[in-house]
């Protein structure tokens, strides 16, 4: 279920046929607490295989009807990565989207947490994350750590399915690799 407040705002029936199709959850200004904000904090990424939540104070349907803005305490998570940031805007069908683009003090994403995979870990000012391709880009005071491996710089674009990256532009860059 989706209230909002608006005249812009979701109203939970715009886009039925994905909310059919896939079990979606979005929960609006979740209380610190509700039994909603702990069941959105408490599912496992191998329990959200066909499922999105986000979580968030506010969400409005952008202008070109082909994205949401969401403001205020924002939580995405999806099956295979988790975003924590202040405000987000998700591009594209919001089960399948094809850029989120959060902003946060700082933003967080958490990407390919199973029990099989390291987790890559990422946290930035400002965060673009591109699920189709697998690209994340940081910006202010961005750190990536992965495994034995943590990057440091002002901006990080990181390729994650080749685990390659590009990093600076501003400032240095520190790069940290453990021995094992």
């Amino acid at each position: 279920m989706c209230v909002s407040e608006s005249n812009n705002g979701y109203d939970g029936q715009r886009g039925r046929r994905w909310q059919l199709r896939v079990a979606g959850l979005l929960l609006l200004g979740a209380s610190a607490g509700s039994p909603a904000q702990e069941a959105a904090d408490d599912v496992p990424f191998t329990l959200l295989e066909d499922t999105f939540i986000v979580r968030a104070e506010r969400a409005t349907e952008t202008d070109q009807g082909n994205g949401m803005a969401f403001e205020g305490g924002i939580v995405l998570h999806a099956s295979d990565w988790r975003i924590e940031a202040d405000s987000a805007v998700l591009a594209g069908r919001l089960d399948d989207p094809e850029r989120v683009v959060v902003d946060g003090s700082p933003a967080r994403i958490v990407v390919g947490a199973t029990r099989e995979a390291e987790p890559l870990e990422g946290r930035g000012q400002h965060l673009e994350f591109e699920p189709r391709t697998q690209t994340l880009r940081l910006e202010g005071e961005a750190t990536i750590v992965k495994g034995d491996q943590s990057i440091s710089s002002e901006s990080i674009k990181y390729l994650i399915d080749e685990g390659k990256f590009a990093a600076g532009s501003h400032g240095r860059v520190k790069v940290v690799t453990r021995r094992r």
